[in-house]
């Protein structure tokens, strides 16, 4: 039994996370990859990037179960914000022409995330889930730093794009993430845990704003 269990957690349960964590580290060597000639924007952006899905792909392989997950509905409405991010970076130019200051505003971002993924570790989660409420590091100043960072790279990417469509999806964007942010709380509210932290950090996305 020990060899088909760890910490509690039946390999195959375990399986689609270590799946899903080694396709984003391949995606991240495919990515360094496929921009080793552009040396002025790899740096910045996509080595940053990269970073970034390893530690994602780490993370998720290594999560403890959830205690519970989200339901089908809050999943569905949580996809789009996830998926209109991605087309953001791809709608961008080249990374080669990206202005100075859209590269390093979306590198700064990127470290802002790993910082909020860092404090969450075990809790991590792309889709909602409930685990253990986190409260440490980026946690005590707003409930979701993590997505703050996220729109703040979306930004970059917008800018860099310069383009109707990027601009459509910016703004598509935030309302999406309103979306996304109002599921999982839903879910994470069932932990009493979380209510007592929603009292002591009063603001979601933005102090002073929501």
């Amino acid at each position: 039994m020990d060899l088909l269990n760890r910490k509690g957690i039946p390999w195959l349960e375990k399986l689609p996370d270590l799946l899903l964590g080694l396709s984003l580290m391949s995606w991240a060597v495919a990515g360094i990859v496929q921009s080793w000639a552009e040396v002025s924007a790899l740096i910045p952006v996509r080595l940053s990037l990269a970073t970034l899905q390893v530690m994602v792909g780490m993370l998720i392989m290594l999560r403890p179960a959830a205690h519970e997950q989200g339901s089908a509905q809050a999943i569905l409405l949580s996809l789009p914000s996830f998926i209109a991010s991605g087309f953001l970076f791809r709608l961008a130019q080249p990374l080669a022409a990206w202005p100075f200051a859209c590269k390093w505003v979306f590198a700064g971002s990127v470290l802002w995330v790993m910082a909020a993924f860092w404090s969450l570790r075990g809790s991590f989660a792309i889709l909602p889930a409930r685990r253990a409420t986190v409260r440490t590091g980026l946690y005590r100043l707003v409930r979701h730093p993590a997505y703050l960072g996220e729109y703040v790279m979306a930004c970059a990417c917008a800018y860099a794009g310069a383009s109707t469509w990027t601009w459509i999806y910016l703004a598509a964007l935030l309302p999406l993430l309103v979306l996304r942010i109002r599921q999982e709380e839903a879910l994470l509210m069932h932990d009493a845990a979380y209510a007592t932290y929603k009292q002591s950090t009063r603001w979601r996305l933005l102090p002073g704003v929501w």
